[in-house]
């Protein structure tokens, strides 16, 4: 048996060992970003949950709040799943060469993988960038960095793991097969999902990442669902007793200045021209004037071509073929 269970579409699968084993391997590669940054006063790195064809939207937060993180040193980058389609590689390296910026897991861009997605961070930044907290958004969601500084001061003694982000309670489990996000009883019983943040974003530290990590990738945590949000931050911290924490990450509605001044981040900010829109009510027309592209702090390694087995996560950087595994591989949490 796959990890395609009985009665979903294809696409709806639960992963298996080999693709666990996948989120090992990345086909785009920043390795130095986090080393010899001047600021060691706010140990922060940002990932930008993107997909291959959103360079338009890529481009925006460059021209905004992205700034700002290079005036602090604040590494950030951005995290796509891989495509199939070889112009749109040849468009994301070019894209690459010229920004700096992308970071390219193994596992295919889609909704129902957005839970590789984020082990494969997970994976990424345990190994690259460990002693940072991690800061989760996509990539319709503005950053307020003076708060998002504020607030790591006032958490960053605190002795309880969490995840910091806007809480969903009692969110249902949607059982229309036509939805995206459903999930069928025999795979997810319950008609509520634990208590979990919102997919707009979320704020860890290192060792609740290292926590989180081990716990979405063991035989013991079950089911991997599709759902990411409900999985790594819902199902994951359950079973590990990291508790989900009500944070100033707030969605999209009036009032947006006084909703960004009182927030770590706005969420569902609307793509590209609505996106601009919005960060012009906060900052501005003068806060999109062109500026001189700043030099990147850091050495980061290029590549030319897409090596399709992918590089390993270690700090050599060896290439490395892909383990393979026995076709026999079972559904780990079997469907009905």
């Amino acid at each position: 048996m796959t990890g395609i269970c009985m009665g979903l579409s294809p696409s709806m699968r639960i992963p298996t060992i080999q693709d666990l084993n996948e989120t090992n391997f990345v086909i785009l590669n920043k390795i130095n970003v986090c080393e010899n940054l001047p600021n060691t006063t706010h140990p922060l790195l940002i990932a930008i949950k993107s997909s291959p064809d959103h360079r338009l939207q890529r481009n925006v937060l460059r021209l905004t709040w992205l700034k700002e993180l290079t005036r602090h040193h604040i590494p950030y980058i951005f995290i796509l799943g891989a495509t199939t389609d070889e112009n749109l590689l040849r468009d994301i390296a070019l894209e690459d060469l010229e920004y700096q910026d992308l970071v390219m897991g193994k596992p295919i861009d889609n909704y129902h993988n957005l839970t590789l997605k984020v082990i494969f961070l997970f994976a990424w930044t345990k190994t690259y960038c460990p002693s940072r907290w991690l800061l989760y958004t996509d990539d319709d969601t503005i950053v307020n960095v003076q708060s998002t500084f504020q607030f790591l001061n006032s958490v960053k003694n605190e002795s309880k793991s969490a995840i910091y982000c806007h809480v969903m309670q009692g969110n249902p489990v949607l059982r229309d097969p036509n939805s995206k996000w459903f999930v069928p009883e025999s795979l997810w019983k319950s008609k509520v999902y634990p208590n979990h943040c919102s997919g707009g974003g979320y704020l860890l530290s290192p060792n609740v990442l290292y926590l989180l990590y081990e716990a979405s990738i063991s035989n013991s945590t079950q089911p991997k669902i599709w759902v990411d949000d409900a999985f790594i931050t819902g199902i994951v911290p359950r079973s590990v007793g990291v508790e989900v924490v009500q944070s100033a990450f707030m969605c999209c509605g009036n009032g947006i200045l006084s909703r960004f001044n009182q927030s770590i981040a706005l969420l569902d900010m609307g793509r590209e021209e609505q996106f601009v829109l919005n960060w012009k009510k906060i900052k501005g027309n003068s806060s999109l004037s062109a500026t001189k592209k700043s030099k990147k702090l850091t050495p980061i390694d290029r590549i030319s071509r897409f090596d399709r087995s992918g590089h390993v996560l270690t700090k050599n950087n060896k290439t490395n073929e892909v383990l393979h595994k026995s076709p026999s591989e079972t559904c780990n949490h079997c469907c009905a």
